[in-house]
């Protein structure tokens, strides 16, 4: 009964994104269409290792659209009823506060999941496409410079959909807490300016102290070199596990501030 709720409040979200996979999928198809009628275009297996630059576009392009739907979500839940006065009904249900609201972030997380995993379904059939253009010289595998090693195209893909996913899990986890702390729907405000401020904050501290490492929003799967991909990141484990962790740090605080309000 209460997932039927989440899905009627969550639904609008939902729609939204589904809108935006239409658009992503004419636009892919469109795309490969365009090259089977260009005449002029042609791949060459010496330049199959540049496409290691498709891959940093398809992380950061959809970690920045899908973050968007995630900070929408974030709107959904505990701390919205709670603004709409449903909130003190709901939460004298013979349930623990603690149920509702890991209820809600994990239905959350499970609807960002097939909304992540279907973008990357549509990037990864752009890939295996252009893959073929290039004759797919190493078998369905990609090499980037720098002798890097081979890497499965569906490997990488895999990176992809769980960086994107950690980085929109993030930003929901954030926009869910702050509609805990105001109590109300309009925490999505305060989402946003945590967010931005974070980023803000990495920006001086670049400036003025280019040495700090500064840790991304956006978990880092990639060696990056000048304009392309060297391999994958020595730190990539490292930042996986940071990033889950600061995902479930956020509904576990919104958790505290629940139980010890009065509603």
């Amino acid at each position: 009964m209460y997932l039927w709720k989440y899905w009627r409040e969550s639904r609008t979200v939902l729609i939204f994104a589904a809108v935006l996979l239409s658009l992503l999928t004419v636009l892919v198809v469109q795309a490969e269409i365009k090259m089977n009628h260009a005449t002029g275009l042609h791949f060459k297996v010496e330049d199959f290792p540049q496409f290691g630059g498709f891959f940093v576009a398809a992380l950061y392009t959809q970690a920045g659209v899908l973050a968007f739907i995630a900070w929408l979500m974030g709107g959904v839940g505990v701390g919205r009823n709670l603004g709409e006065d449903c909130g003190s009904y709901l939460l004298t249900r013979p349930r623990r506060r603690s149920w509702f609201l890991w209820h809600d972030w994990a239905y959350g997380m499970a609807e960002l999941a097939v909304i992540v995993a279907a973008t990357n379904l549509v990037i990864w059939q752009l890939a295996h496409y252009l893959m073929m253009r290039f004759h797919d010289p190493l078998h369905g595998r990609i090499a980037f410079h720098g002798g890097g090693g081979e890497y499965l195209l569906s490997a990488l893909m895999g990176l992809i959909f769980l960086c994107v996913l950690l980085f929109c899990g993030l930003v929901f986890s954030v926009t869910y807490f702050s509609t805990i702390v105001l109590k109300h729907a309009r925490g999505v405000v305060l989402g946003a300016g945590l967010l931005a401020g974070y980023l803000a904050l990495g920006m001086v501290v670049k400036h003025y102290w280019p040495w700090v490492e500064w840790p991304h929003m956006v978990p880092q799967p990639f060696d990056l070199g000048h304009h392309d991909i060297h391999g994958l990141s020595s730190s990539f484990a490292f930042s996986i596990v940071a990033h889950t962790v600061a995902m479930l740090v956020f509904p576990a605080a919104a958790q505290l501030i629940l139980d010890h309000s009065d509603v």
